[in-house]
């Protein structure tokens, strides 16, 4: 139906202004359910698979001892890219399995469903690497600069590729993400001992400004694609048709 249509019907019958309309709506009892008790019921719906990868990543943290000689943070490293490849998958679910009409159409609408999803599981995923830094400069003697340059560069980078990929594929190309997962973790593993990223690092701080920047460049883009995925997601259901 074209506007010029819509504008001669709307024209032929307009329609009467509501009557009481907010005393109306108002009438309807509305269960209270605070933003912490949203954000807790929307966390129950993540696919526990996240939870557990990151549990596993924690313990090897905690067990970096059977990694073999300084190799713990490299391990670590290659571990962190599948991170990112988990909540790409957790933004598109919706999409994936046509859920994504019955969510729009829920009482909270899929684009604040998305970002609570997307909030929960990127807040956790920079906890936890954040909580495993330390780990690595008590039990190797890493430097915490070096540390968390070598766990956030592989995680942001496959995270960028990754939302950027399943959003424009409107919730496909996930084999492909899983591919980048496994390309960037199998860069971490084959580069040194302790990782092509910590072992570039050097006193030179041009080298180092470099490669913080690069960090920051990455997160940048990364929150960018969280933000375009949250708004692209009351638009399946017209991209799709």
């Amino acid at each position: 139906m074209n506007k010029k249509l819509k504008q001669d019907l709307k024209n032929l019958y307009p329609a009467p202004p509501p009557l009481d309309r907010e005393r109306f709506l108002q009438s309807f009892p509305e269960p209270e359910l605070s933003f912490g008790q949203f954000l807790w019921r929307q966390a129950g719906y993540i696919q526990k698979g996240n939870w557990l990868l990151a549990a596993g990543i924690l313990a090897l943290a905690a067990l970096r001892d059977c990694c073999g000689d300084g190799m713990a943070l490299r391990v670590l490293a290659a571990c962190t890219p599948f991170l990112a490849l988990m909540t790409a998958a957790e933004s598109s679910r919706s999409v994936r399995f046509g859920m994504e009409e019955l969510e729009l159409s829920s009482r909270f609408p899929l684009k604040v469903i998305v970002a609570a999803k997307l909030g929960i599981l990127g807040l956790g995923n920079l906890l936890l690497l954040g909580g495993i830094t330390p780990l690595m400069l008590l039990g190797e003697g890493n430097p915490m600069f070096q540390s968390a340059i070598s766990l956030l560069v592989p995680y942001l980078l496959t995270a960028f590729l990754n939302l950027w990929i399943v959003r424009t594929c409107q919730g496909g190309g996930l084999y492909l993400c899983m591919g980048i997962a496994v390309l960037v973790s199998g860069l971490c593993l084959l580069s040194g001992k302790q990782g092509m990223l910590y072992e570039m690092m050097t006193p030179d701080p041009l080298r180092n400004f470099s490669l913080t920047a690069c960090t920051f460049l990455f997160a940048v883009l990364t929150g960018r694609e969280y933000l375009k995925t949250i708004r692209q997601s009351e638009e399946y259901r017209w991209s799709l048709q």
